[in-house]
């Protein structure tokens, strides 16, 4: 009988560490890595070169957007407004991944903008794009990088 009893005892702890060594092992899918935090700009490259104090007037610099599970964008204005008026959250679209999630697809108001993922980790979100510009028959391409940190 007691060697019954430790049997099963050792059978049920093995089956017990098995299960919980599995759930250790899983990576948070790049939804989970998303929808998990705010995130905030903390910096903004254009063509190499640091642009994080252009890219925005002072009182947009503490938003932050939250990507929902559900496919939805909300931004919140932080504690310094533009606009004493204005609500302290927004809804600012939707959000889908594209291309084996390698690109953000985000959508507002009609218009679609797709970033690549450059990083996505449990705390950065580094997503880029490139854009060109035609001024007196001269093109120029210039690479923008948007860094994001999670909060």
């Amino acid at each position: 009988m007691k060697m019954i009893s430790r049997s099963i005892l050792f059978v049920s702890f093995a089956a017990l560490l098995a299960v919980s060594c599995k759930d250790d092992d899983a990576k948070p899918s790049k939804t989970e890595l998303l929808t998990a935090k705010s995130w905030t700009i903390t910096s903004f490259t254009i063509g190499g070169k640091d642009a994080s104090g252009d890219y925005a007037d002072d009182c947009s610099k503490d938003n932050s957007t939250k990507f929902s599970k559900d496919g939805k964008v909300t931004t919140d204005n932080g504690s310094v407004k533009c606009d004493p008026s204005e609500s302290q959250t927004e809804a600012a679209g939707t959000w889908a991944f594209d291309s084996n999630e390698t690109k953000l697809k985000l959508t507002s108001d009609g218009d679609v903008e797709t970033y690549d993922i450059v990083e996505l980790t449990a705390n950065t979100l580094k997503i880029s794009y490139t854009e060109t510009d035609t001024t007196n028959g001269v093109t120029v391409t210039v690479k923008v990088e948007i860094t994001l940190t999670g909060k």
